[in-house]
């Protein structure tokens, strides 16, 4: 019985960590987009600097960004597109140092070859 309790609260506690990444997160990309548009708004605003051009950098660019990033950070699509990536590069990798080492235990059986070829072995 205790067991049953435990393995649950661990399940539970492993889901709070995991929404307070979620939440992390999105703060964290609201506050990367946004504050630096804040801070250039109140430098214009007390004419310490022009912020024309960049009003509309942040309008085209930045905000749209975080626009289009919310919503998949808000559901699990982000997460699974950059599981989906990060495996396919591993799988790729762990395939390509597969074939080299197939390609060099096949130089070496080549070196043993030619080897034996020049002390008339074969």
């Amino acid at each position: 019985y205790n067991s049953a309790i435990h393995k649950e609260l661990r399940q539970d506690v492993r889901q709070n960590r995991r929404m307070q990444n979620k939440i992390a997160i999105i703060i964290g990309t609201d506050f990367a987009c946004w504050v630096p548009f804040i801070i250039i708004s109140a430098l214009h605003n007390v004419q310490l600097i022009d912020a024309t051009y960049w009003y509309a950098t942040f309008a085209m660019i930045v905000l749209p960004i975080n626009s289009v990033l919310n919503p998949l950070l808000y559901d699990n699509t982000l997460r699974e597109v950059v599981d989906k990536i990060v495996r396919g590069v591993s799988v790729g990798a762990s395939r390509y140092t597969r074939n080299i080492r197939g390609l060099r235990s096949t130089n070496v059986g080549q070196a043993e070859t030619n080897a034996s070829y020049r002390r008339g072995n074969v």
